[in-house]
């Protein structure tokens, strides 16, 4: 099977999306509300970075410290 974004293949592949939650944004004439799902309560969690790429696409990236250390 052919990695998916370059991720590792299957089993590895499954288990990353595992850790994922949902985030909502809502746009209203006074400004942008984000929700976000929090099912990790882990301290190594972090928000890298938030960038509104567009007035209808907002990217929300949160990742691990320990596999931010790792692939750096």
């Amino acid at each position: 099977m052919m990695p998916l974004f370059g991720l590792p293949s299957p089993p590895f592949q499954s288990s990353l999306f595992m850790f994922g939650s949902t985030v909502i944004g809502l746009k209203t004439k006074e400004g942008v509300v984000l929700a976000v799902e929090k099912r990790i309560t882990s301290p190594l969690l972090v928000c890298l970075f938030l960038l509104a790429s567009t007035f209808h696409f907002i990217i929300l990236h949160v990742w691990f410290t320990s596999d931010l250390i790792t692939t750096s």
